[in-house]
């Protein structure tokens, strides 16, 4: 990607509420919270359209919130009454992301 397409990639990213941060190694470090307050990161290696619709369709919901409800335990204290609440939140993140992603020209 040019640098220009990143820049307006990075631009819309961040008017949408993600913070943006530069690894080391040239990938992208995107930051972003759920409804409930979940910090949720995403890593790539290109800033991309493509590549963060790719990210997000291949998202495992289910991975994400059996990491804090163990043996169906709210184990790491989540603000949650149940693990339904839980992916509904993680679910609605994904749909977002999906809606900003969307949006982005390269």
């Amino acid at each position: 990607m040019k640098k220009n397409e990143i820049k307006a990639n990075i631009k819309l990213l961040e008017d949408e509420g993600f913070n943006i941060s530069t690894c080391e190694d040239g990938s992208f470090e995107l930051e972003s919270y759920t409804d409930a307050g979940g910090d949720m990161l995403i890593y790539v290696d290109e800033l991309s359209r493509a590549n963060l619709l790719r990210y997000i369709y291949d998202f495992d919901i289910n991975n994400e919130v059996v990491i804090w409800w163990q043996n169906g335990a709210d184990g790491k204290k989540t603000p949650f009454a149940d693990i339904r609440q839980h992916y509904n939140d993680v679910e609605n993140w994904c749909d977002w992301c999906e809606q900003v992603f969307e949006q982005l020209k390269y």
